[in-house]
């Protein structure tokens, strides 16, 4: 009985070891773009898209399904709302945050977003430890939130530019001559 209860004790301790180094991992990727590449390569991102209140793979905005040069996304459907590594809101004006039902959920504050210039984009990141019903019930979950006018895009860039542009919010490596080379 005494060696059971000790394996089970050493089994737990690598189990909150492993999470603690998990979480220590994603919360320095959230500061470091060279680790965040290593951890993107690791363990790709699925990601949901939100326009026009609905869910896409591939949003009304795109004129062609997003590409991933980098390997930096997972195509994998998302199952659940914990599944999705990446949520990108694309807003018809910063004002339709309204009618996105999951603000609330996902930590939003819909009244500050709504305030909002045109233009602008905004942009959550988080690690955290979560409770799940499993048999391994801690799981370690990092979330980024990705928040656009696609109003403003659509108006002010060129519509075959849209997807680089949004991958590169996604990836979190915006590109300053991109958008210049697509501006109307």
């Amino acid at each position: 009985m005494k060696k059971a209860a000790k394996w089970i004790a050493y089994g737990l301790g690598l189990y909150i070891l492993f999470l603690a180094l998990l979480f220590a991992f994603y919360s320095l990727s959230l500061a470091s773009p060279k680790i965040a590449n290593i951890e993107k390569r690791i363990n790709p991102s699925k990601f949901v898209f939100w326009q026009n209140q609905g869910f896409f793979s591939t949003p009304p905005l795109f004129t062609r399904p997003l590409s991933d040069p980098n390997g930096y996304l997972s195509f994998d459907e998302p199952t659940d709302f914990h599944d999705v590594d990446i949520w990108v809101i694309l807003l018809e004006g910063f004002a339709d945050i309204h009618t996105f039902e999951l603000a609330q959920q996902l930590g939003l504050d819909p009244d500050d977003i709504a305030d909002s210039a045109p233009g602008n984009s905004i942009e959550k990141s988080g690690v955290g430890i979560h409770l799940r019903r499993h048999v391994l019930p801690f799981y370690v979950q990092r979330k980024k939130i990705v928040i656009l006018d696609a109003k403003y895009m659509r108006e002010n860039y060129n519509p075959e530019c849209l997807d680089k542009m949004v991958y590169g919010a996604m990836i979190g490596q915006r590109d300053a001559a991109l958008r210049e080379r697509c501006k109307l």
